[in-house]
């Protein structure tokens, strides 16, 4: 009865003890089965283990990697697709690394690990991370030459035959023995025909497996993806390139619709691959019925297509006249001074009505490409970031006079058509009279490291004062640079907010990094990044972090929890 209490927390404390001279091997097996038996053991263990095999007692750390190649070899395919992300490899080689736990690791530990890292590379082929993590640490030096696996060591089983199997298949099995004992050089003929096609059955059988499983794995990083930019999309806001990478993403579901249907009546009922079928094909439904609420819905009823006439406000002319001051950013990476010059932006606005009878202002900056009522108040954030980019980024500028035209419909995202106090009215009044004035970045808040892995870092840094008079706007620049002995490329970071904020990324000042190279300073790719919370609520902030670390393609998602109250900013 005791058994059935336990967690995976209590089965792996029992197993990792480290007043066990000798491995116990029933908690060993409890742990192994409760991963089994658990919806998301391998995801629980494998944070567990990872917390245990970095502890600073030897004996325990190497008890965790004995349960570790047990649950290699005893909880099938989910425990080793999941030992193989980044996530859990990570925690193995903090345990190798000198910048981390290398150090005060002892050589026994560091030597195991080493030989479960190698072995998976010989026994698991199709782990392309713990490949490449294991030729990373090789490259630092951290691994010298590859392990000598031990001759009684134990490989993982590979994935049992399915029972539909042809070789299963009693009938043929009894008329291939008979044929392969008879003497006769038909028979022997024959047995070889019948080889043949059982194994011709069998791969075709294989290849439609493996067709499946692509095909199920399509579906569900289109549907993740297309979720994720819907998300963000407002209606309004979205950049058209952006647009047209979701409306491909919604097609390319729409065509994968027939492949699932077409799997699903080629699956058995009792097969368990139906339930990953069906599985997929409601998250491609939820998908698809979400791009038409929002997308399709919008652009039927002309919200894309919307003219400057139906906003509150009407564009009017706005002399920016501005004196850069430049400030280059630091050496160094935790120095929070980045941007330390003010600038003023002046942005006045005019009510219909109270412009009646005055001369149409003069149109000046809106892209051609551009709608002319593309969102006020993104426009408003859009000067703002342009400038604060430039500052931070840019040459010395000299003195300059720009004519801009801010026109449209209040475009933030999630504020357009609410009901009560996000009405047009309430969100124009917002705006009206904002004034953009002496933004300083220096402010004293330490930066928040948003994401610290594969030598790649990301940090948000605060500014300490937001524009004059919008108390509830932040200015945060986030800061990415690199110490991976791999360059990385394609960096895109993403952001996301609840509807009652707006979150605006300005273009980030590069998008790759060069391998890391200890003689130089690291350089760092900035972008400027603008938060409205007009509700003044928490603020909840999660990102989708894009790059390629060599040539492998990684994206990473998590929250920000770090953010400074709302009612601080205007003095941080």
């Amino acid at each position: 009865m005791a058994a059935e209490e336990e967690t995976l927390e209590s089965w792996l404390n029992k197993a990792t003890d480290p007043v066990n001279e000798e491995e116990t091997w029933e908690f060993i097996e409890g742990f192994c089965q409760q991963v089994n038996k658990e919806l998301e053991g391998p995801q629980i263990a494998t944070r567990l283990l990872g917390h245990k095999i970095q502890s600073p007692q030897e004996r325990e750390a190497m008890h965790a990697l004995t349960v570790l190649e047990m649950c290699m070899n005893n909880c099938g395919r989910r425990f080793q697709n999941e030992a193989g992300k980044f996530r859990f490899l990570n925690d193995l080689i903090k345990v190798l690394s000198p910048k981390y736990l290398g150090t005060w690791s002892s050589e026994k530990v560091k030597s195991k690990i080493i030989e479960v890292l190698y072995s998976w590379t010989v026994w698991l082929p199709d782990e392309v991370k713990v490949r490449n993590a294991y030729q990373m640490l090789k490259k630092q030096g951290i691994i010298k030459q590859d392990p000598k696996l031990p001759d009684n060591k134990t490989l993982p089983p590979p994935p049992p035959r399915e029972e539909s199997s042809l070789f299963d298949d009693e009938e043929k099995s009894k008329l291939l023995a008979r044929l392969l004992k008879s003497s006769h050089p038909e028979d022997l003929q024959a047995a070889n025909r019948l080889i043949k096609n059982v194994i011709k059955e069998e791969q075709e059988k294989t290849e439609k497996v493996t067709k499946r499983v692509h095909a199920i794995e399509e579906v569900n990083n289109t549907t993740r993806l297309l979720n994720d930019m819907l998300t963000l999309y407002s209606g309004h806001s979205l950049p058209e390139s952006e647009h047209e990478v979701m409306t491909a993403l919604y097609q390319r579901c729409e065509k994968l619709r027939p492949t699932l249907f077409r799997f699903a009546s080629d699956t058995g009922e009792n097969d368990d691959a139906l339930v990953e079928i069906l599985q997929a094909n409601d998250a491609l439904t939820l998908a698809i019925n979400s791009y038409k609420k929002l997308v399709v819905a919008h652009e039927r009823n002309g919200h894309r297509e919307s003219t400057a006439t139906k906003g509150n406000y009407r564009p009017c002319p706005l002399s920016l006249t501005q004196t850069h001051s430049l400030a280059h950013l630091p050496h160094s990476f935790t120095h929070t001074h980045l941007l330390t010059h003010p600038q003023a932006i002046s942005v006045p606005w005019l009510r219909n009505e109270e412009a009646a009878g005055s001369d149409t202002p003069h149109v000046a900056a809106v892209p051609a490409s551009m709608p002319a009522s593309c969102s006020r108040g993104l426009n408003a954030l859009d000067a703002l970031g342009q400038s604060l980019m430039q500052e931070s980024l840019g040459p010395r500028a000299q003195p300059y006079d720009t004519q801009w035209v801010l026109c449209g419909e209040p475009g933030w995202r999630g504020l357009c058509g609410q009901p009560g106090w996000l009405a047009d009215a309430v969100w124009s009044a917002w705006l009206a009279g904002a004034v953009y004035n002496a933004v300083s970045l220096a402010g004293s808040v330490v930066p928040v490291t948003v994401f610290d892995q594969h030598g790649f870092r990301v940090l948000f840094h605060f500014a300490g004062s937001g524009p004059l008079g919008r108390p509830d706007v932040l200015v945060i620049v986030i800061s990415m640079l690199s110490t991976s002995p791999l360059p990385i490329s394609n960096i895109h970071f993403q952001a996301a907010v609840p509807k009652v904020m707006k979150v605006k990324l300005q273009p980030a000042s590069g998008t790759q990094l060069p391998a890391f190279n200890p003689v130089l300073p690291p350089p760092i790719i900035s972008q400027v990044m603008l938060l409205a919370n007009p509700p003044k609520e928490k603020v909840r902030l999660r990102y989708k972090l894009m790059f390629t670390l060599g040539e492998l393609p990684v994206t990473e998602v998590g929250e920000v929890a770090d953010i400074p109250a709302t009612a601080s900013w205007g003095s941080l």
